[in-house]
């Protein structure tokens, strides 16, 4: 049983190391560490392109909303003000969206949607 903990604690931590969350980098930074073109995991229809802190979220190779991104180390609407993580926040005219990234890897993008807790886990298109 020891041991089972041991792994599943390993597990974890060799994950949360594959995810490494920027710290202190400016927007800007973090923007374009995140550019590219991402599909999201099950679904190879819906992806998310992201451009110079420009996000836009297509189905089917329809362009839909583009949102202008903001990055923050916390979101107090939603979140205790005493954790920190990495969030953005998404907005155009007409909505205003707000995640936390939850890991991001060369090829893996995994957010966390607010207020309803959604998971969405996308894979960088090369």
């Amino acid at each position: 049983m020891k041991i089972r903990t041991f792994l599943i604690i390993l597990g974890f931590v060799i994950i949360g190391t594959g995810c490494e969350q920027p710290q202190n980098n400016s927007n800007k930074e973090i923007s374009y560490s995140m550019d590219g073109t991402w599909v999201l995991d099950g679904d190879e229809y819906s992806s998310l392109v992201i451009n110079n802190g420009k996000w836009t979220f297509l189905y089917g190779g329809q362009n839909g909303d583009i949102f202008n991104a903001t990055h923050a180390d916390n979101l107090p609407q939603y979140v205790d003000e005493t954790v920190k993580s990495r969030f953005v926040t998404l907005s155009n005219e007409s909505d205003t969206l707000h995640f936390e990234i939850m890991g991001q890897t060369d090829s893996i993008l995994n957010m966390m949607y607010y207020p309803m807790g959604t998971m969405y886990l996308y894979n960088r298109q090369w």
